[in-house]
């Protein structure tokens, strides 16, 4: 009489035990090359700031800031007053609110697609370095326009895209 054989032999054992084997070192791996993408892109992240400093004293400044560890690539700028998009630069919609009686001298730094910002550097976007005090206060009164929008956008090297608008807490990711 012949013996009947096991199904779960010793063979097939080992066979599906190194099948196993494999497919959770796939999904170590997978997890792996998932974990080092994040670390490169983070290790290449833009993070843009508007701030203002001197407010209401001679020296006063609105300043783009790159505070990330990345350079930010500007991609668009748009400037939208009372929801309508102006073709125009900051400083000149500065200097077209600024009354003629006024004697209000600015200077400014242009920012356009295609600007790219290093890790840590500060743009002087508008500033005044005025005799008084009054001067710095229109300038800034005319930039916290609640009706005056300046947004922003910019991506890292792998093309992530952020924005930030002017008045608001923080950069928003777009991808």
């Amino acid at each position: 009489m012949a013996k009947k054989s096991k199904f779960w032999s010793g063979d097939k054992l080992i066979g599906l035990s190194a099948m196993f084997i494999s497919i959770c070192t796939l999904i170590v791996f997978l997890y792996q090359t998932n974990l080092i993408k994040k670390q490169q892109y983070a290790s290449v992240f833009p993070y843009l700031e508007l701030g203002h400093s001197g407010i209401f004293t001679k020296n006063y400044n609105l300043n783009l800031e790159n505070k990330g560890i990345g350079p930010a690539l500007i991609t668009d700028v748009q400037l939208r007053y009372k929801n309508t998009i102006l073709d125009k630069s900051l400083y000149e919609f500065v200097q077209s609110k600024i009354s003629k009686s006024d004697s209000v001298s600015a200077h400014y730094s242009s920012i356009y697609a295609g600007r790219l910002i290093s890790p840590n550097e500060s743009i002087e976007l508008i500033g005044v370095d005025a005799k008084d005090e009054e001067s710095s206060g229109i300038i800034y009164e005319i930039l916290n326009d609640s009706d005056l929008e300046l947004i922003i956008t910019y991506e890292s090297i792998y093309e992530e895209k952020w924005q930030i608008k002017k008045g608001s807490t923080g950069t928003f990711k777009l991808n």
